[in-house]
């Protein structure tokens, strides 16, 4: 007998198949054998199942159909037969499919024929469970996205293996006697860039689901995103992954209000109604997007609290005290006050300092203030606030020791990474130890001094009023008033590059 388990384990080698049942659409995916079925269904906002044996689908079928005594596989056979089309796209015409939503789930009800009879089948989805969508879902995607990932390198690295192998024979002596065969040197900077940006692939597929969930039966259309035809002016984002124009499937221009409005919602950083075939929305890029507030560190990097316990950023709350350095370049422990920046799903290059004696590794992006010193012998006092772009092997930096103080670490690494998630913590004293490392809060500007007298409005409000509630997604507004101001005031030498480019962007 095969059980409930073995038939998910033959679920998971079954493809996912878009179906519509009146205007909702769907993916699912479901396995029939002579014991039974096993249904996973979703509309990407949630997931269903059912899972029914022999005696469930005897007793149900006698329920729905009291005019037909056949055999419980014959149910079966027959459930299969009527559901195997409709996953290929091709449901029989004799047959109709609804859905209900309820609250305890979701009913998928079938009408048909069986030996000449009216054939009733009600299929009773419930949320399906956590580990489930982990294994049907979650975990697939992953492991296609790394493999795709992989495909990409090898194509690069054999591509740059291409162009080094040409170069040698040129440089022999060698001439290529037909011209048709000559090929362009490989760019991989240009190769990444024909490909839409993370930043707006992400923007796009939560608008994606947006779209479905406003007008069921609607999906997003994009009419344009990368531009191989030259249309587009030569400044234009569509040359760089980072630009769409968009419609409904249904290309009904009375939605595209709220359409444009979705895609804000999305995060979407520019969205305007370039023509009445179209919405255009674009992205910024991933190094202005970094820069807009200056810095962030990675969501699961780690903060320590007043009471030991180590706790990621992300899940930092107003009021909570973690460890600091104070002015005198002593350890404190701070109040956490808010995040100047706060991107959950941001796909971000970030730095990685790796230090040794002690062992310690920090991430953050280029443009944020890190304390340093050119020797281990300077007081803790006098390290110096330094772009993380600046710092190389050799330098030193802050990091907690066994006994809670403060020592020198040297960098003996320094590289890049992309992580998700983004977040700039603010606390009362400017000053964070994340994953064991002194950093500033701040950034973009290299002055630790000037940045915590402009953030001193903001702290006095805090005082004044207390902790806010939830804290929304996106740039703090004061952080992103002190931006604006400084472009202002502040000579252009006063800002990290990445700071510079943004504004001119």
């Amino acid at each position: 007998m095969e059980g409930s388990e073995d038939l998910e384990s033959s679920l998971l080698t079954q493809p996912w198949a878009s179906v519509h049942f009146g205007e909702s659409t769907f993916l699912a995916k479901v396995c029939f054998r002579d014991t039974g079925y096993i249904l996973l269904i979703s509309d990407l906002s949630s997931v269903w199942y059912e899972s029914a044996d022999a005696e469930a689908v005897g007793q149900r079928s006698k329920e729905l159909n009291k005019r037909l005594t056949v055999h419980v596989s014959s149910f079966l056979n027959h459930l299969c037969n009527l559901m195997c089309p409709l996953l290929a796209g091709q449901p029989g015409a004799t047959t109709t499919f609804s859905c209900h939503h309820s609250p305890s789930g979701l009913r998928l009800h079938v009408k048909s024929e069986l030996s000449g009879l009216p054939f009733y089948w009600d299929f009773h989805c419930c949320p399906a469970p956590l580990e489930m969508v982990f294994r049907h879902l979650v975990r697939p995607l992953i492991q296609m996205n790394l493999a795709l990932q992989c495909q990409v390198q090898e194509l690069i690295s054999l591509l740059l293996q291409k162009d080094a192998e040409i170069e040698d024979y040129r440089e022999s002596g060698a001439t290529l006697s037909r011209d048709r065969l000559r090929t362009k040197p490989f760019r991989e900077e240009t190769f990444q860039q024909n490909f839409m940006a993370e930043r707006c692939k992400d923007r796009l597929n939560s608008l994606a689901i947006s779209v479905m969930n406003q007008w069921p039966g609607v999906k997003l259309r994009v009419t344009e995103g990368w531009d191989e035809d030259g249309h587009h002016s030569e400044e234009s984002l569509h040359y760089e992954g980072r630009a769409v124009d968009i419609t409904t499937s249904d290309r009904d221009r009375n939605k595209y209000g709220m359409l444009a409005r979705l895609a804000v919602e999305a995060g979407f950083d520019w969205v305007y109604y370039e023509s009445k075939a179209h919405i255009h929305c674009s992205v910024k890029s991933e190094h202005s997007a970094a820069a807009k507030t200056g810095g962030c560190f990675p969501g699961r990097a780690l903060a320590t609290l007043e009471d030991g316990a180590q706790t990621p950023l992300w899940a930092l709350r107003p009021g909570q005290r973690v460890l600091a350095m104070d002015g005198a370049g002593r350890p404190t422990y701070s109040d956490f006050l808010a995040f100047l920046d706060k991107e959950p799903r941001a796909l971000t290059t970030f730095h990685v300092i790796e230090t040794q004696e002690p062992p310690r590794r920090l991430v953050l992006t280029p443009t944020h203030l890190l304390f340093v010193a050119e020797n281990a012998s300077a007081p803790t006092a006098h390290f110096r606030p330094v772009f993380a772009s600046l710092v190389h092997p050799g330098h030193f930096v802050l990091v907690v020791a066994g006994g809670g103080g403060l020592q020198p670490a040297e960098v003996v690494r320094v590289w890049d990474r992309r992580d998700v998630g983004a977040y700039a913590p603010l606390t009362r004293h400017g000053t964070l130890v994340v994953d064991g490392v002194v950093a500033s809060c701040f950034a973009l500007v290299q002055d630790q001094q000037l940045a915590q007298l402009a953030f001193w409005p903001l702290r006095l409000y805090h005082s004044l009023v207390g902790w806010p509630g939830v804290q929304g997604d996106g740039v703090h507004w004061y952080s992103g008033l002190l931006y604006r101001l400084g472009r202002l005031l502040l000579p252009p030498d006063s800002f990290h590059p990445l700071g510079i480019s943004q504004a001119e962007s």
